[in-house]
């Protein structure tokens, strides 16, 4: 990708491990924290004090409690925000955001109410010009084995495949790797139910 710049869109666990992955690749990578004292900690300490405490994040990923810097003239953006808090925190930023940027949402869920996926809020809320830049990332994947390079999969949908080969570039470290499809839907829903299925399994099985 040309321009080395990457937003992330909240400073949970798995947003940090993905954002220290991009940092260590060589992104200049911009996290918004909704709480300032997060930003504010990674910045002078460089590591997230309510996540993943432990880590050492690279100098090259820095906080802000400003949604709009994060995203504002960025390559990439990530969005790790819960699913329903996805909509109001788009609509702050959807101004701030043009093509040719690359949105890849990590958020796994369904919006409470309209019952809509990420893809389905994503295109509600954003003009139509970002709606084949859209690619959703999801797998069974842990922000801590992440953080700390064991080896993880993860499949990436975008209905355009050069998207998702972008995407695919700029997540790609030899211990995580992302597998393309066009299923969207698929890949969203399976994201979305995979929790509920493991407790029930774990419910059976004891």
């Amino acid at each position: 990708m040309g321009n080395q710049e990457v937003g992330i869109l909240g400073a949970g666990s798995f947003g940090t491990a993905l954002g220290h992955l991009l940092a260590t690749k060589g992104f200049r990578v911009t996290q918004w924290a909704r709480d300032p004292e997060i930003a504010r900690v990674m910045n002078s300490e460089h590591r997230n004090p309510k996540y993943l405490a432990d880590l050492r994040l690279p100098d090259l990923q820095v906080g802000t409690a400003d949604v709009a810097r994060a995203v504002e003239g960025k390559s990439l953006i990530l969005s790790v925000i819960p699913s329903q808090a996805a909509r109001t925190v788009l609509k702050g930023v959807e101004s701030s955001i043009h093509a040719p940027t690359i949105l890849v949402s990590a958020s796994k869920g369904i919006e409470n109410g309209s019952l809509m996926t990420m893809n389905e809020v994503f295109k509600q809320v954003l003009p139509a010009t970002l709606h084949r830049q859209l690619a959703f990332l999801s797998g069974p994947s842990f922000a801590r084995e992440v953080a700390t390079g064991q080896p993880t999969a993860a499949t990436l949908a975008a209905e355009d495949e050069s998207v998702a080969k972008q995407a695919q570039e700029a997540f790609a470290t030899p211990y995580f790797r992302t597998y393309f499809t066009t299923d969207v839907m698929g890949v969203e829903i399976g994201g979305a139910c995979k929790n509920v299925i493991a407790i029930a399994a774990g419910i059976s099985d004891g």
